[in-house]
């Protein structure tokens, strides 16, 4: 099992970035990047000689998905999430021009349950919705990755 730096530094520094990009794409591209780095923490903390999955040989991310799925400690909802943000990372870097709709936004959002009606409620403009949606996941990530290495200890 690997050493990380505390959750709460990765975290800060992910927020700072995405606060750095103002626009969806980057935010999204970051925070998929971000969410694979938790997953890849999180299988390293249950299997070992993780580190043989990563990289460019290594496990696609619906594979890393499904692997953390199967340790039966994440719902199906979280992983439905983590699912959505990569085709959602993917519909934006493989076809130009993609433009993320409000269906898309639904969709995703959906997936965080009653969450993602607070979200909503709470926003002052649609603009917020989406990224509140990310910053979400990865929190509910971050803490399922951190978690998961304090069990190991």
């Amino acid at each position: 099992m690997a050493k990380h730096p505390s959750t709460d530094e990765e975290y800060a520094k992910y927020e700072a970035a995405i606060e750095r990009s103002k626009d969806v794409v980057s935010r999204i591209l970051l925070t998929q990047l971000y969410l694979e780095h938790l997953l890849e923490r999180y299988i390293d903390s249950k299997v070992s000689k993780a580190k043989q999955l990563f990289g460019r040989d290594g496990l696609s991310f619906t594979q890393k998905v499904n692997l953390a799925y199967a340790f039966s400690e994440m719902d199906e909802q979280l992983c439905d999430s983590l699912r959505k943000v990569n085709k959602l990372r993917n519909d934006i870097a493989h076809r130009m021009g993609f433009d993320i709709d409000q269906k898309t936004i639904d969709d995703l959002g959906r997936t965080l349950g009653k969450h993602y009606s607070e979200i909503k409620k709470n926003a002052t403009s649609k603009d917020e919705i989406l990224p509140r949606i990310l910053a979400r996941l990865s929190g509910v990530m971050a803490r399922k990755a951190r978690d998961s290495e304090s069990s190991k200890t």
